[in-house]
């Protein structure tokens, strides 16, 4: 039991320290790790952000160009009369070819990334301004915008894209068109569509190795840095959307986007196992101090676990090693806690046991030296009856009545008291016997006594110890006799569970310091008899106390020449009291 008592308790105890000491520290670094990650991810978020922000602003400074191109098309009036106009003659149409021309080169002065002009009028008229005029799908596409013939402003910008063939190398084109009206009545006149290599954005990302795409406002790839994309939507890419993890060309990447102010999309993508690693190579300082601080705890748990239960053991060896014959196994714990007064508590109760003993062996030999005397003080019994009958026989021979009387109740007497009896007998037996004793008694005394009984027959077969009565009877006749007629008055009640027995003389009493002595003697622990009485009131109390519930007992009441009376309890024993 002591083994499994040590494994449970301290194991429980280091347990709770663990979780005392080592849950905090779990949650901080968890709280630590997440600030971390977060910083990161901020940190991650933020470079990703500069780097947008730096395409964008570049990327704002081009379509800023175009805008400025498109609005000086927009309200040029050489343009617009070109729009309202259409040639009918070769003559007019190179007329207005060149007026195009010259107007385009003034509009678009120092801007070298311009591929081309188109300029496609309401009523047909085409013009081109630039050396490529090979234009894929640019009429459907300004077909379409030209359905939407609002003069709202900001006017809506379209954007395609479209390549060419250079020596068998593909050459790609980005288009941006916009719907052009007249000044005057706001009527929708034509389209104007710029042109521009896709090759002046990829000098804007020259520095950046991430994937980049471009795509217009109805979220149509219009430029893409890898040139494997285009024409795809932005829906066909990220069909979970830009916030979510992508696989691109068999690698897992993160999206980073900016809407731009013209409602394009900037999308870059970023390696996403370099981001985890960036995040992995900061955490590592933090994984590593969890785990130190961990091995720390748990040695600090357990080096403290064993300091609380030392003294516990200490208990346990004490306990382990108590001997019956030597009870001297005190400990001595000075932790100022309660350990220490258990620690003193456990002294205390060897203390207490060693008074129990030392009190149970001194009633042991008080109790073999009574037995002895008894055993000293037997006569055969069958000599004594033998020799008593003789007489007897003796007294009725020669006419000797009261001889006669007197040899049968001493035979009576030594028959009751030297019988092998229980503890308890009727009280019956015991108001015989005490009869027997008066009427020896009363001879001697001249007859001058007088014993009166007031004993209910019901309470005749209530068991009392035997040899109870007697020497109270006899204490009478030797303190309370003087010569004069002694009446003695022997009366019994039953209250509750309660057997009252009061004997009452009128002899002349104790006076008040010989009777302080004798209540002092009967509320002793060490209860003994006198010396010269093998029967004493000392010891009638003793035993009613020991047969009976610890609250019966003798009680004297006595005067000085006002008599005395003795009030013995029999009060029962409870169940818990047995």
């Amino acid at each position: 039991m002591g083994k499994r008592f040590k494994k449970t308790f301290s194991a429980k105890l280091m347990v709770l320290l663990i979780f005392v000491i080592f849950m905090p520290m779990a949650i901080l670094s968890t709280f630590i790790s997440y600030k971390l990650y977060h910083t990161a991810m901020q940190n991650d978020a933020r470079m990703n952000q500069s780097s947008l922000d730096s395409i964008s602003s570049s990327l704002k400074v081009y379509f800023d160009g175009f805008t400025h191109i498109t609005d000086s098309i927009f309200i040029s009036e050489s343009l617009q009369n070109l729009l309202l106009s259409k040639p009918s003659t070769p003559y007019e149409r190179l007329l207005s070819d060149r007026n195009y021309d010259e107007t385009i080169q003034n509009i678009t002065i120092n801007n070298y990334d311009i591929e081309s002009i188109y300029l496609m009028a309401e009523n047909g008229a085409e013009y081109f301004s630039g050396g490529n005029r090979y234009i894929t799908d640019i009429r459907k596409k300004c077909k379409e915008l030209s359905d939407i013939k609002s003069y709202d402003f900001p006017l809506q910008t379209g954007f395609s894209t479209s390549s060419y063939l250079t020596g068998n190398v593909p050459v790609y084109i980005t288009v941006i068109m916009q719907p052009v009206f007249n000044l005057d009545t706001r009527e929708y006149l034509g389209m104007a569509v710029l042109q521009f290599h896709a090759n002046i954005l990829n000098k804007l990302l020259d520095y950046n190795s991430d994937t980049t795409f471009i795509t217009d406002p109805s979220q149509n790839i219009i430029y893409d840095s890898s040139n494997k994309n285009l024409n795809l939507t932005l829906k066909d890419l990220f069909p979970d959307g830009l916030e979510q993890p992508v696989q691109y060309q068999n690698e897992t990447m993160l999206p980073t986007y900016m809407l731009l102010e013209n409602g394009c999309y900037l999308i870059q993508l970023k390696d996403y196992e370099t981001s985890n690693i960036n995040f992995f190579m900061e955490t590592v300082p933090v994984i590593w101090l969890f785990f130190a601080c961990t091995i720390v705890f748990i040695i600090v748990a357990i080096l403290m676990a064993n300091k609380l239960i030392f003294p516990i053991k200490v208990l346990q060896s004490a306990m382990t090693t108590i001997q019956p014959d030597g009870l001297s196994s005190y400990v001595h714990i000075k932790t100022h806690d309660e350990f220490e007064e258990l620690g003193n508590s456990y002294n205390h109760m060897l203390n207490q046991l060693k008074l129990f003993i030392k009190k149970s062996y001194n009633q042991e030999i008080q109790h073999l030296n009574a037995e002895f005397r008894a055993l000293q003080s037997q006569i055969n019994p069958h000599f004594l009856y033998n020799a008593l009958e003789s007489i007897n026989s003796m007294a009725q021979i020669k006419h000797q009545p009261e001889i006669s009387r007197m040899t049968c109740c001493l035979a009576d007497m030594f028959r009751y008291t030297t019988q092998q009896t229980e503890k308890l007998i009727p009280l019956r037996f015991e108001i015989q016997h005490v009869k027997n004793y008066f009427q020896l008694q009363s001879i001697s005394c001249d007859n001058k006594v007088s014993l009166q009984y007031k004993i209910p027959d019901r309470l005749l077969d209530y068991p009392v110890p035997k040899m109870i009565l007697q020497p109270i009877i006899e204490n009478c006749f030797n303190h309370a006799f003087d010569n004069k007629n002694l009446q003695i008055i022997l009366s019994t009640d039953l209250d509750d569970k309660t057997l009252n027995i009061k004997i009452f003389d009128n002899g002349k009493g104790f006076d008040y310091e010989k009777l302080k002595e004798i209540q002092k003697k009967l509320q002793q622990d060490d209860l003994c008899c006198d010396p010269g009485t093998s029967i004493g009131l000392l010891n009638i109390n003793k035993r009613l106390k020991m047969l009976y519930h610890s609250d019966s007992g003798l009680e004297i009441l006595s005067a000085a020449d006002e008599g005395t009376t003795v009030l013995l309890k029999f009060i029962e024993k409870e169940i818990s009291d047995v």
